[in-house]
């Protein structure tokens, strides 16, 4: 029996770092189990710079921009898969032709119409859907052969959509992560930015989604001044280099820099060396959800600057409501570094890390077994 086909479907190679670890993970999980792979992104050079993995790659489907080479890769694999990073979710203006829903159906229609398996594997659904998404999200979830969402309140949302839909409740597939030599690692980190090795390090991941003001850049600014005052070592990096995202910080110039508050230029740095990083780091403060989860994989101390639902719905699955909303002050944040830097941190997130790895990965195993029958069928004919 030859292995099972899998066309992995997703936002991998734009630059997101967060992105292209649950592509690596996706990748790595359904080659375990014997399968192939080839992804449907946005940029193999990208990709393989990111991830250090050569693999096919065709541009994603973009019925707007007219690129359909996709078809033909579909057409020769097994299984459709929309992998984790993808949010289902709609643009403002909601439309059958572009946004992340409407191109996953269109995906999902294109595997109905040539007979193949369609899955999701760890993704996210937005709230707030048109009638039109609701429409689309109903019929994907009622007609995929496997459904897996990342958090609870995608996992409520879907069932409240479509109640008769088999929907599993997993964890993002990020959290398969390897683990990091920390010695290593922390040589690497001192060595590359020239810091003692005996300092306290800070890694400090802004967002620069627009809802942030520049309220968000001034309590980071001060922050990092009076962190540098008790002699702290800051360094800056972005876990998404995309124009317009997280590197305009950089670009624009907004945070404090000094001997002791440095960037790791953005683009800089691939997946692991990024991951390297954080591991290092006696404390990482982050606005994005994926550098808090190489943290707790790497049992790094953290503070999360809440931004969003899916960055509480993390702190909750993980059993910790230590963070901090958006309006945080100075002297919050600090204090909460601090405290983090200085206490004999227990590795606390052990037991909801090894639940999330566990879940996360059943989920590949049930991928598994689809792909299987899809096979076995095939080689019946």
């Amino acid at each position: 029996m030859t292995s099972a086909r899998y066309l992995v479907c997703g936002p991998y190679g734009s630059g997101n770092l967060g992105d292209d670890a649950i592509a690596l993970e996706i990748i790595n999980q359904i080659e375990r189990h014997g399968g192939t792979v080839h992804i449907a992104g946005i940029d193999a050079g990208n990709f393989t710079k990111s991830t250090g993995r050569k693999i096919g790659f065709v541009r994603r489907l973009d019925l707007r921009g007219l690129k359909v080479s996709l078809i033909g890769t579909l057409w020769k694999c097994d299984v459709v898969v929309i992998g984790g990073g993808e949010q289902f979710s709609e643009p403002r203006l909601a439309n059958p032709l572009w946004g992340h829903l409407a191109t996953n159906f269109q995906l999902y229609m294109l595997a109905k119409i040539f007979r193949k398996k369609f899955a999701a594997v760890g993704v996210g659904v937005s709230d707030g859907l048109s009638s039109l998404g609701r429409f689309a999200m109903r019929r994907i979830a009622l007609g995929a052969d496997f459904f897996s969402v990342r958090d609870e309140g995608s996992f409520q949302r879907l069932k409240a959509l479509a109640p008769g839909a088999d929907i599993l409740l997993s964890a993002d597939p990020a959290f398969l992560g390897e683990q990091i030599d920390r010695k290593k690692a922390r040589s690497q980190l001192c060595t590359r930015f020239k810091i003692e090795s005996s300092s306290k390090i800070v890694i400090i991941m802004p967002s620069n989604d627009k809802f942030h003001s520049l309220a968000y850049v001034e309590q980071l600014n001060t922050s990092v001044k009076n962190l540098n005052e008790a002699g702290v070592e800051v360094v800056y990096a972005v876990s998404d280099s995309q124009e317009g995202y997280d590197s305009e910080i950089f670009d624009r110039d907004l945070l404090h820099t000094s001997k002791m508050a440095r960037w790791a230029r953005p683009g800089s740095l691939s997946l692991m060396e990024l991951i390297e990083l954080i591991t290092a780091a006696d404390c990482l403060v982050s606005s994005r959800m994926h550098p808090l989860i190489f943290a707790t994989c790497q049992m790094t101390p953290f503070v999360c600057l809440s931004r969003a639902g899916k960055m509480d719905a993390l702190m909750k699955m993980l059993g910790d409501e230590n963070y901090l909303r958006m309006n945080f002050t100075p002297a919050q944040l600090v204090d909460l570094v601090m405290t983090k830097l200085n206490a004999a941190m227990p590795d606390i997130y052990v037991s909801s890390v090894g639940r999330a790895r566990a879940s996360a990965s059943a989920q590949f195993d049930n991928l598994a077994k689809l792909a299987f029958k899809e096979r076995s069928v095939s080689d019946s004919r």
